[in-house]
């Protein structure tokens, strides 16, 4: 079996081969490899526990592989077993690599979050060891494995996008509906002021209609008062000719002019109808009285 075929195989199923008082380890998976790719069944249990042990002692295995410490340099190859130490875990941790660079890498690798089956994930080289190299590692159709691997690598970038895209609109989402809660609220109080503005506008309508409704009443009063006017000024006038004439009461055409004069004095310092009317009522007096003595 190769380990493209491993792969095929239990990619994203539990392994179990050694201790079934711990089921489902990181070790259990590298058993398996260890027996169905690599052919080693037989040295299974090597003699290791914890994981951190396959790189740090000398087990069954160890004849058959070659041990590299994880340097700076050093780049895994396809099919290498690397190992973590306890700062990863208080067993360490076992994985399968897969592809890389000397930044990050891919590997195969089981509960890896914790209780998880087997999946490829991606790991940085923080608290690596080294890894052990097979001596008798099949052979594969590589370029189909490595579009393989390339379409997953491809499928796990998609999904990180997605996710932060997903986080980015929740977001949005949340300050959305804040920024609607701030809207419907702003509009409601334009709405409340609208209605004020509107009820003082009718408002403002009935006053105009009823100050134009008094201004009729005005025009109309003014126009009488004018008329009114007319008549006393006319009636002024002919009793100042009828005064002018000859007449042996000197004494009453005196009276006459004086009373004229105070008519005339009042009708332009005190224009009111009440005045108006103290002035008909005493040009009226004085006709008769005048009429009375001619």
């Amino acid at each position: 079996m190769t380990l493209k075929d491993f792969i095929q195989k239990y990619n994203g199923k539990f392994v179990e081969r050694y201790d079934s008082n711990a089921k489902n380890q990181c070790v259990d998976l590298f058993l398996a490899y260890l027996d169905e790719v690599l052919g080693h069944g037989s040295l299974i249990p090597i003699g290791i526990n914890p994981a951190y042990d396959i790189y740090n002692k000398v087990h069954k295995w160890s004849p058959h592989s070659t041990k590299i410490k994880n340097t700076p340099q050093a780049l895994p190859q396809y099919g290498d077993v690397i190992v973590w130490s306890s700062g990863f875990g208080p067993a360490g941790h076992v994985g399968i690599f897969l592809e890389g660079d000397l930044n990050k890498f891919t590997a195969f690798v089981q509960n890896d979050p914790v209780k998880s089956p087997s999946i490829i994930k991606e790991y940085t080289y923080t608290k690596v060891l080294g890894w052990l190299r097979p001596d008798n590692l099949p052979t594969e159709n590589m370029t189909e494995l490595q579009a393989c691997l390339t379409a997953h690598k491809e499928a796990v970038e998609s999904a990180n996008k997605k996710e932060k895209q997903i986080k980015e609109l929740k977001v949005e989402l949340t300050a959305c509906g804040a920024n609607k809660v701030s809207a419907v609220k702003i509009i409601s109080n334009l709405d409340k002021e609208l209605n004020v503005l509107n009820n003082k506008s009718k408002q403002y309508l009935l006053e105009r209609d009823r100050a134009v409704e008094v201004s009729k009443d005005y025009e109309k009063t003014i126009s009488g008062q004018e008329t009114e006017v007319l008549i006393l000024t006319a009636q002024r006038v002919d009793l100042l000719e009828k005064a002018k004439q000859p007449i042996p009461y000197k004494r009453l055409y005196e009276e006459a002019v004086t009373e004229v004069q105070k008519l005339e004095l009042l009708m332009t310092t005190n224009y009111v109808h009440k005045s108006k009317n103290e002035y008909a009522a005493k040009l009226q007096e004085f006709l008769i009285i005048f009429g009375a003595k001619n």
